[in-house]
């Protein structure tokens, strides 16, 4: 098909290095596949002109029209999946807890089913009746959570960190959330309510009618139910708790220890500059102009120091990114040997340096006369002139970003410390920098302000009147301080992190609330035992320990059943959230937690049912 040109768009037209979206149509018997290949491989061919030292060709994709564009992030997409393996394990957790309930209460009543067996009730009678009671008593539940859900959805929004892209979810329940609800709570009303209904129909009419009110109670020895659903209950709690804490102990590990500045004093603003008629300004213009805007906002009442970076995420901010991965390639032009590096990149102006605290290692760094019509320069920190020189001297070496001779070679003019940069889990920062406006103009730029008071109000109406002064058509957005930065780049591992704590915490509250309750049945059912002992003379401390030793019994056989399954969910989750795979003290930690919510669990109703009085126990047996 012939390319022709609308009238109506004529900023297409220019030599623009704006951002779109591009829309194609297949023709007829093509699939999207094979178009997907042929627009990949007419991109690489075009790629080595488009003025971008050190990037490789991005990756196309094909996307259904009908679909919409597909506007989440992918890191978003993993932490949703990730949310869903912790709900799903979190309802796991309270169903157990529930079926643990329906045991006890079923053993409460197992006299009442003997008389009904005995008068000619039929079993599936009594099952049904009670696979009744547990759906009813599920989907009451249900309701309650669907009420409660619509009621904090503001508040969730509000709680969630936001990215540099706000993230939008539609959080009104529609009827799908409402069958997926109600397919749920059947199921897990059916499924958790079987087994006590399975058990409470086999019960013997004439052993329960004879059988002590306690003991028919409490149905003799506690079951192995329960014991075995505060098992589980714990095991899949440390494997929460696990996850969140290797989630906390990755977000501190993402963050410099010691950037050189003060978060909250640092401004960003992003800027896209044009000119009447969506027409942007000649490369010479450009690049004066964006001189000329950093001299005279350093110059500003309030302003420590002012310097341009000139990507729109302002990547170059020491501590303000989260290293995802990737490589670059770059050749030594002297003997064109590529070495592939894991390198930050960024241009910037020569104040840059001077602003961040950036020790000069050796050589200089950039100047005003770092222009379009000096030599191509770079400035690389020392983590990178070790691996692309080794212990020789770096400067005056000359090094390309293309594995090609046509590529132009950058003379390396200095070596800086990249210890600004460096985090618990990058130590070393490989970064090159180069001058801005050098080899091309920035397309979105990022002006930096340092400001020397707390009152950022100001300083942002400051910036913004003289912008509008220099320009009055220059968009200015995207206002925010590198604290802001930090915490967008972040998004991922501190929206996971939240939930998960959350999910953890409140595993844990009903792990403990179901060992309480399987600690408070086996002492009510040995209360008598527990009379004689202090009938005989035992001491009160003993009895306290022997019941929390039970209680931490069962919580230890459930550490040594999920710290597996904590070990096989860390190693899946390693690369889907950027999570350490093992973590020592983040295991021995949460097991400690686990322990002593389990000693406290046990304690308390140990020394409620150590008060009672022999005598008047005794006298009742």
């Amino acid at each position: 098909m012939q390319a022709r040109r609308m009238p109506a768009l004529r900023l297409l037209d220019q030599s623009s290095r704006g951002f779109g979206l591009p829309v194609a149509r297949l023709q007829p018997g093509v699939r999207r596949t094979q178009a997907e290949a042929a627009t990949q491989a007419a991109l690489q061919h075009l790629w080595p002109g488009a003025g971008r030292p050190g990037n490789g060709s991005p990756l196309i994709r094909l996307l259904e029209g009908s679909r919409g564009r597909l506007a989440a992030p992918s890191w978003l997409k993993r932490v949703l999946v990730a949310t869903l393996a912790g709900t799903s394990l979190l309802l796991l957790i309270a169903c157990l807890n529930v079926a643990n309930l329906f045991l006890v209460r079923a053993a409460a009543r197992r006299r009442e089913f003997g008389v009904r067996l005995a008068i000619g009730a039929s079993r599936s009678t009594l099952i049904r009746q009670l696979l009744t009671e547990s759906v009813l008593i599920v989907g009451s539940a249900a309701m309650l959570g669907l009420l409660g859900a619509q009621w904090v959805s503001d508040l969730l929004l509000s709680w969630l960190p936001q990215s540099s892209t706000p993230i939008v979810l539609a959080l009104d329940p529609d009827s799908r959330v409402l069958l997926f609800t109600a397919a749920v709570t059947a199921l897990t009303g059916a499924l958790f309510g079987i087994v006590p209904a399975l058990q409470a129909s086999r019960v013997d009419p004439l052993i329960s009618l004879k059988a002590d009110p306690t003991d028919a109670r409490i149905g003799g020895r506690l079951a192995w139910g329960g014991r075995a659903s505060v098992v589980t209950q714990v095991a899949l709690t440390l494997v929460l708790l696990v996850g969140a804490g290797l989630l906390v102990r990755t977000v501190q590990s993402t963050q410099a220890p010691d950037p050189g500045y003060n978060g909250r004093r640092v401004l960003l603003f992003s800027m896209k500059p044009v000119r009447d008629g969506n027409v942007r300004y000649t490369d010479a213009e450009l690049r004066r102009f964006l001189r000329d805007l950093v001299q005279r906002t350093a110059e500003l009442p309030g302003i420590v120091d002012a310097s341009m970076i000139g990507s729109g995420e302002a990547s170059a901010v020491p501590g303000t990114t989260v290293w995802r991965g990737g490589q670059t390639i770059v050749q030594r032009a002297e003997d064109d040997a590529t070495i592939p590096v894991e390198a930050l990149s960024d241009e910037v102006s020569p104040s840059f340096f001077r602003m961040f605290d950036l020790p000069t290692l050796s050589g200089r760094t950039f100047t005003n006369a770092d222009d379009a019509r000096g030599p191509h320069v770079v400035v690389i920190t020392d983590a990178l002139a070790r691996d692309l020189f080794g212990i020789s001297n770096a400067l005056g070496r000359r090094i390309r970003f293309r594995p090609s001779r046509d590529a132009p070679p950058y003379e390396v003019v200095g070596v800086v410390s990249g210890r600004r940069f460096d985090t618990p889990q990058r130590p070393g920062t490989r970064a090159y920098f180069l001058p801005v406006g050098q080899e091309r103009v920035p397309a979105m730029p990022t002006l930096v302000v340092m400001i020397r008071s707390a009152d950022v109000t100001a300083a942002i109406r400051d910036v913004r009147r003289l912008c509008q002064e220099m320009d009055p058509n220059l968009p200015v957005f995207n206002i925010r301080s590198a604290e802001t930065q930090r915490d967008r780049a972040s998004a991922q591992e501190r929206l996971a992190t939240r939930l998960f704590s959350a999910f953890g915490g409140v595993a844990l509250l009903l792990a403990a609330i179901g060992l309480y309750g399987v600690i408070a049945c086996d002492v009510a059912r040995r209360i008598p035992e527990i009379a004689v002992r202090l009938a005989i003379g035992a001491e009160r401390r003993s009895l306290i320990r022997m019941i929390v030793t039970d209680s931490l019994r069962l919580v230890l056989i459930g550490v040594i059943t999920g710290l597996p399954l904590a070990y096989a969910g860390a190693q899946l989750s390693a690369n889907a959230l950027h999570l350490p795979s093992h973590d020592t003290g983040v295991f021995l930690g949460t097991v400690l937690v686990i322990m002593t919510v389990g000693a406290v669990a046990g304690w308390v109703p140990a020394r409620r049912v150590t008060r009672v009085d022999p005598v008047s126990v005794l006298r009742a047996q």
